[in-house]
């Protein structure tokens, strides 16, 4: 094992839920390494650009977000349709490749 790498902190999704539907959730992400981009305008108006069009695709509403230097917190509220594991995903997927884009990092 490369001793580089950090070690993950374990899963918390529930195995028994499947994050579908009417639920509020409060969610922390974390910046790769904890590196703290979120210290520039320009990024953070990228990615909460980002997380707003996916939340508003995947049917959830925005109910408060702060951004913090290496880490972001978001309460989200889900609609009939909602499903939290494919908005997180997505959101990640789009907000990281536009940073490498933007900054090849």
């Amino acid at each position: 094992m490369d001793e580089s790498l950090p070690k993950r902190k374990p899963n918390p999704r529930l195995k028994i839920f499947n994050y579908k539907g009417h639920y509020a959730y409060s969610i922390t992400i974390c910046t790769h390494n904890k590196t703290p981009i979120f210290k520039s305008k320009e990024i953070v108006d990228s990615v909460l650009d980002v997380l707003n069009n996916v939340a508003e695709k995947e049917q959830f509403g925005i109910l408060v977000y702060c951004f913090m230097p290496d880490h972001l917190h978001f309460l989200l509220a889900g609609g009939d349709r909602s499903n939290l594991q494919k908005m997180i995903k997505t959101f990640k997927q789009i907000s990281s490749y536009r940073f490498k884009k933007s900054y090849g990092r």
